[in-house]
């Protein structure tokens, strides 16, 4: 099992919302997954995971009911019978959500929330637990019943991650969370002075941290809430770099691995969950710096994805066997593509652009249209490419305006010393690599 604290100095930088979209995606595709939520003075991560019916929504007697007794419950219960619960059913919430296309059945999501916040129980286990008062006044027995925490998770639920919601500031409890519980740590920050001033020093105290057997703690700098489009300016694409973001950052305290996170303007309208299923609320690069994200605090995570997602792309190439329709095949290919940048992705959409090449071949601008959804990056990655463009270098003399547009990205997808660049520029009078291509 391993444990990644996600952690902010400061609210406000979308460290539950991230949480909250890794655990689901993962227990989609195959991953047992257990999400904690240890911001006992703020909690809210069982509103992300929880629906919404049955969230408790005021302090009332019936909502009590709708959560377990969650962090605050066992530690108020362990206080109270000297001992660590014998099982953690009264704790723990199965929020498993319905695995995707492609995924593992084998997934599931346990969540265990703080307890059952808001409603008034849940404030007077939080007076009789006093996390932070009894780390101070019996902090051995704090950090046994933390340590058997995590000991009955992992023995009980034996899941391949535990991802935990940490609390805000800098607070005892967190200390020991991190000390006691973390693998690997995501410090989110936005790019102001003391955010950065705050994420800076934990960095520190993190790297003087030697365990027992004397490994480190990993730690992954999370930017959040940046722009979502990048500035532009006489057609140039203005992104600011990464020491201009980190302004006085001390360049001692970073770490090898940051991520980016853009902003959605669409969470605006509503919050809801980018890596839910195969489907995304339009195009948005906050799920792809999601992916980066879990990439980086995760290789097994990332390996499920890889898997899952070639799996899903086989299955829609398999269908078309079934159906004979490459125009059904070819909408789901690219519902995939549009939701993640993977390679396998992006090669499947290609290789429904050569389907529809090799069917319609009377009618070149159907899988032109799909061309012309895939950006020059999308391109440049795909490792299928070069047979397409031999394909409208063949058939399309001369192109239409429509056409012209939609063919300039693939030029700008070549290097400039590519052997199709003379034939296109024949094809595209005028046309030329962009600089830097």
């Amino acid at each position: 099992m391993k444990t990644i604290v996600f952690y902010a100095y400061k609210g406000g930088t979308g460290r539950t919302l991230a949480l909250a979209n890794m655990a689901t995606y993962l227990a989609q595709i195959g991953m047992r997954v257990v999400a904690l939520d240890f911001d006992l003075e703020a909690p809210g991560l069982h509103y992300k995971l929880h629906r919404p019916s049955t969230v408790a929504t005021g302090p009332t007697e019936e909502s009590e009911g709708r959560l377990p007794r969650g962090v605050m419950g066992y530690m108020a219960d362990a206080l109270r019978d000297g001992e660590a619960p014998p099982n953690l059913g009264p704790y723990i919430l199965d929020v498993t959500p319905q695995p995707v296309s492609g995924g593992s059945t084998e997934g599931n999501l346990t969540l265990i929330p703080a307890g059952p916040a808001p409603a008034a129980p849940y404030w007077l286990l939080s007076q009789a637990v006093r996390l932070d008062r009894m780390l101070a006044d019996q902090p051995d027995m704090a950090v046994a019943i933390l340590a058997e925490l995590k000991g009955q998770i992992e023995h009980e639920l034996r899941p391949d991650l535990l991802l935990v919601d940490g609390r805000t500031g800098i607070v005892p409890s967190n200390a020991v969370a991190v000390r006691l519980w973390a693998d690997h740590v995501a410090v989110f920050a936005i790019p102001t002075r003391e955010h950065l001033a705050g994420a800076a020093m934990v960095l520190d105290e993190i790297a003087a941290e030697v365990r027992p057997d004397g490994s480190k703690i990993e730690t992954t700098l999370v930017l959040s809430r940046l722009p979502d489009e990048p500035l532009q300016f006489d057609g140039k694409t203005l992104e600011k770099p990464l020491e201009e973001l980190l302004g006085p950052f001390p360049s001692t305290t970073l770490p090898e691995q940051v991520v980016r996170l853009r902003t959605d303007s669409a969470l605006q309208e509503g919050e809801f969950l980018h890596l839910q299923g195969w489907a995304r609320k339009g195009h948005s690069r906050l799920t792809d710096d999601y992916f980066d994200l879990l990439r980086m605090l995760s290789p097994e995570a990332d390996g499920a994805h890889d898997r899952a997602i070639q799996r899903r792309v086989t299955e829609i190439k398999a269908s078309i066997l079934e159906t004979g329709d490459p125009n059904e095949v070819t909408k789901q290919l690219s519902e995939l593509a549009g939701f993640t940048n993977h390679w396998a992705a992006l090669d499947g959409r290609v290789w429904a652009i050569r389907v529809l090449q090799t069917q319609r071949p009377e009618q070149p601008e159907h899988a032109l249209d799909l061309l012309s959804m895939m950006t020059p990056a999308d391109l440049a990655r795909s490792t299928q490419i070069e047979p397409v463009l031999v394909y409208y270098l063949e058939r399309l003399r001369p192109p239409t305006p429509s056409e012209a547009n939609a063919l300039q990205p693939l030029l700008n997808s070549l290097p400039p010393g590519h052997r199709l660049v003379a034939g296109f520029r024949q094809l595209l009078p005028g046309a030329r690599p962009e600089p830097g291509t």
